[in-house]
């Protein structure tokens, strides 16, 4: 199961960066990945209601038993070709500078910490797990892809109004690169974070990505829509060049769990 997962993920991550939707590192750390990573079962109560897991600080992805009823190919795929081949956080561990890798996850004080932007990561992880076993890296929609897959359906649908929303600012493969993307070792914002970050900020101002972060909580936690939580999300207004005349905002006011 795992070599024909390694193969379709190969294949798929190779038409990603030949469409400007990933960077050419993310092959570079898709090999090791898939031959050195450990994987474990065990019993479902051990994950809750969480199907797998991979841990960053152990190397290992476990996997629930409750995982056959479902796909445990994508989900496997998932979590060595999304969440391990990601772009990581260079931090100081005891002494050492340690790659962690989360992609556009925050970590608080060198550990796994805050979990900040965990919507967005796995919102864009399985997007292109999607994208890499049935193409349309485009179409973030799951509505409008023809997979019709509807895991993770209420995160990639608010990533969708998030980019459409912001009037042409923010391009897909700016967020998708982003998030493959390593920090500098000294957990500097490199080249594709740049982008990724200043395009949100032209779109809806400083913290947009922070504020997008909280409209994801709400669907976790609060059991809100992507539909209602779009009309938080407000677009720019542009000069009739194309240029930003007001940038646009994302209301995260009235959330219970902000309170």
């Amino acid at each position: 199961m795992v070599p024909h997962v390694h193969d379709t993920v190969r294949a798929g991550m190779q038409a990603a960066v030949a469409e400007g939707y990933a960077p050419a590192a993310a092959l570079d750390r898709l090999e090791p990945a898939f031959t050195q990573t450990a994987i474990r079962v065990v019993d479902q109560s051990v994950l809750g209601e969480d199907l797998a897991v991979y841990e960053q600080r152990t190397d290992i992805v476990t996997l629930g038993a409750d995982v056959a009823d479902y796909d445990p190919e994508q989900t496997i795929a998932h979590e060595i070709g999304g969440h391990k081949v990601s772009g990581g956080t260079f931090v100081l561990r005891d002494g050492q500078t340690v790659r962690i890798r989360r992609g556009f996850v925050n970590h608080g004080s060198g550990e796994i910490a805050s979990g900040r932007h965990y919507g967005l990561d796995e919102a864009v992880q399985h997007h292109m797990i999607l994208s890499y076993a049935h193409g349309e890296f485009g179409v973030v929609d799951p509505d409008a892809r023809t997979d019709r897959d509807r895991s993770y359906y209420e995160h990639r649908k608010l990533l969708a109004r998030f980019v459409l929303q912001s009037a042409g600012i923010i391009d897909l493969k700016a967020i998708t690169r982003g998030s493959f993307e390593d920090s500098g070792e000294a957990g500097a914002v490199t080249t594709d974070r740049r982008t990724m970050v200043a395009q949100a900020r032209a779109a809806y101002g400083p913290g947009a990505y922070f504020k997008l972060n909280y409209l994801f909580e709400a669907i976790d936690f609060e059991d809100m829509s992507a539909e209602e939580l779009a009309e938080r999300i407000r677009s720019p207004e542009l000069n009739t060049d194309g240029s930003v005349k007001r940038a646009g905002s994302i209301d995260v006011d009235g959330l219970s769990f902000l309170d």
